[in-house]
């Protein structure tokens, strides 16, 4: 089964309000998606499909704790939703 395929860009980002805004764009969150970490970790773990994220190298300078909050989400997710696969472009990797 060949699952959908969404990409994140985290380019210039500059507050976690951001990321939520950016993330429920891209990915088409439901309405009730509350731009919350936690309401963020419920809808991943509901979603199907693969998600790239890129431009991450913002995230990392201009919110280094929101970020690593938001990549624990992601990671706890995947392993809570077999039908989720994240993969975050670092900046080593662009």
């Amino acid at each position: 089964m060949i699952s959908k395929l969404f990409t994140v860009d985290l380019t210039g980002i500059g507050s976690e309000s951001e990321i939520h805004e950016r993330l429920a764009g891209a990915l088409a969150l439901p309405d009730w998606y509350g731009k919350n970490m936690d309401a963020l970790h419920d809808c991943l773990t509901a979603f199907s499909g693969r998600i790239i994220v890129r431009g991450t190298a913002d995230a990392i300078k201009n919110l280094p704790e929101a970020y690593q909050l938001f990549r624990r989400v992601c990671r706890d997710s995947m392993n809570e939703n077999p039908n989720l696969w994240m993969y975050f472009v670092e900046p080593d990797d662009q």
